[in-house]
C-alpha cells in the first residue's frame, strides 16, 4: 500500500501532486523530505506554482523516467474515466469556484468499481464515487482546468 504525502500548507499542492505521482509509480525513495527539491523544480513560492512551471516540472520528471505524461486539452470526462479505469492517474488543476483566483492541483486515481481517490487533500486522500468526482470537477470548472494524464 502506497503512503501518499499530505499537503501541509496552502501553496505546495503542485509539488505534492508530483511527489505523490512519483510515489504512485512505485519509487520508494521519494519521501516528504524530497518535497523542497520538487518545489525548487516547480519554482513554488508562497503564492503557489504557476502552470508553466508545473508543466516544466512534469516534463522534467518524465525525462527522468518516473512516468509518462500527456497534457489533455479540451478532454471529455469519458476519456478521463477510461484512462483512470485502465490504471492511469490524473493530475488536475482547477479553480474551486468561478470567483476564485487560486488554483488547486490534485492527483486522481480510480479502481475498477468506479471509486475515485483524490490525493493531496489536507487528510492525505479522500474517496469518492466516480459520479461524485465527475459532478465535482464539472462544478469546479473542468472547462477551465488543466489536466495531465499519467502512465507508469
Amino acid at each position: 500500500m502506497i503512503r501518499y504525502c499530505k499537503q501541509r500548507d496552502n501553496y505546495s499542492c503542485g509539488p505534492v501532486a508530483i511527489l505523490n505521482a512519483i510515489k504512485w509509480t512505485g519509487s520508494e525513495w521519494f519521501t516528504y523530505r524530497m518535497l523542497p527539491a520538487i518545489q525548487w523544480v516547480c519554482k513554488t513560492d508562497k503564492n503557489g506554482t504557476h502552470d508553466e512551471h508545473f508543466n516544466f516540472a512534469l516534463k522534467y520528471f518524465e525525462q527522468l523516467g518516473y512516468f509518462k505524461v500527456v497534457k489533455a486539452r479540451n478532454t471529455y470526462l469519458t476519456r478521463i474515466q477510461e484512462h483512470l479505469k485502465n490504471g492511469g492517474a490524473m493530475i488536475a488543476a482547477y479553480q474551486e469556484s468561478k470567483c476564485d483566483r487560486e488554483w488547486h492541483y490534485a492527483m486522481f486515481l480510480s479502481d475498477m468499481d468506479g471509486q475515485w481517490t483524490v490525493i493531496n487533500h489536507s487528510n492525505g486522500k479522500e474517496l469518492f464515487t466516480e459520479y461524485q468526482v465527475s459532478r465535482s470537477l464539472m462544478h469546479k470548472r473542468l472547462d477551465k482546468s488543466a489536466i495531465w494524464l499519467l502512465n507508469k
